[in-house]
This record gives C-alpha cells, structure tokens and sequence, in this order.
C-alpha cells in the first residue's frame, strides 16, 4: 500500500514511513522531513564541509528546536573542550531534557494549525 501511495505522489516510499536512521536512504528521508517541519537545512561550509543548520524564521517549530540544538551544542563543545567527561556528556543525552536546565516543554502546532494561523495573522495585519 505504500508503495501504490509513494508511487501516485510520485516520492520514494522511504519518505512515506516511520523513520528509519539504519540505512542512508532512510535517514536521508528522516532529514528531508526535518528541514519541512523544523527547518534543518544543509550546507557546504568553506572547507567543503557538509553543515547543518536551522533556519529559525521557518515556524515556531524551528525556533523551539533552535533552542533545544543549541543546548546540545554547547554541552557538546564543552565535552570537546574537555570541560566535562564522556560520562557527563553522556549521562546529558541519555536522560534528556531532564539534564537541561533551561528546558521548557514548549507545545508544537500541527503544521496545518501553524500554516492556517500564519494565513490569519497576514489577512489581520493587511486589514
């Protein structure tokens, strides 16, 4: 049945199915959603380095995962700099958001809500 829908959408079917980060194809599927709904996108820094990053005006989505990023971020530039150890690196991502001190549930729209809303708030600002 996936197939017959990812071939009338005409999409690999990879793109229709719980993620799957075991194989290239499926995490490269499992990318391409995160750039829809949170605004992940790659890039080529100027030593040919592939980069990731968030474009944070997308949705109110992409700015709250921004934020959760970021905090993984500077957690890991410190185990890199060794200001804390694996373990502590570690015990961070195994029990997160809980090692988190600046965490805040932040509740996420659908995407249609966000779009419908967005639609409503361009037609209000207009009038």
């Amino acid at each position: 049945m996936v197939n017959t829908f990812a071939g009338i959408l005409e999409v690999n079917p990879k793109a229709l199915t719980i993620p799957d980060i075991d194989t290239y194809i499926g995490l490269m599927h499992t990318l391409f959603a995160l750039e829809d709904r949170y605004g992940l996108t790659a890039d080529i820094d100027d030593d040919g380095s592939v980069v990731f990053k968030i474009d944070r005006s997308q949705s109110v989505q992409a700015d709250a995962f921004y934020k959760e990023a970021e905090c993984w971020a500077k957690i890991s530039h410190q185990y890199k700099n060794g200001e804390i150890d694996k373990d502590s690196y570690d015990q961070f991502r195994y029990t997160y958001p809980e090692q988190n001190p600046d965490y805040r549930h932040i509740p996420q729209l659908s995407p249609d809500l966000e779009k419908q809303l967005r639609k409503a708030a361009k037609k209000a600002l207009k009038e």
